[in-house]
């Protein structure tokens, strides 16, 4: 019984640990997260041009320009890295929005 609690603790600790690692899929942006980016959007990329919008590119090319266009506007790592999950959440909620109403 001793070992059977043990090896449930030891279970649990871990999949707490783990569980950030887990919620990096696009689909898992909290309401916080899809708020800051469309802040950055607005306030980092709309400063030069129109703040692009997710059908504006595939989503394939959204990585390469966010990270190509990230540094000229100050953006931090963690801060392309964000918009580049919320332009592929965004991106894939627009398909599936376009494709219901078809």
């Amino acid at each position: 019984m001793k070992l059977i609690l043990q090896a449930f603790v030891s279970l649990s600790i871990i999949v707490f640990l783990m569980a950030p690692c887990w919620a990096t899929k696009t689909d898992d942006l909290t309401p916080t997260q899809i708020h800051r980016a469309k802040v950055l959007l607005e306030g980092r990329c709309g400063m030069c041009h129109a703040a692009p919008k997710p059908k504006d590119y595939t989503l394939q090319e959204w990585p390469g320009i966010i990270n190509h266009m990230g540094p000229k506007a100050g953006l931090r790592q963690s801060e392309m890295d964000l918009l580049v999950k919320y332009m592929e959440y965004s991106f894939k909620n627009h398909q599936k929005a376009g494709s219901t109403s078809q």
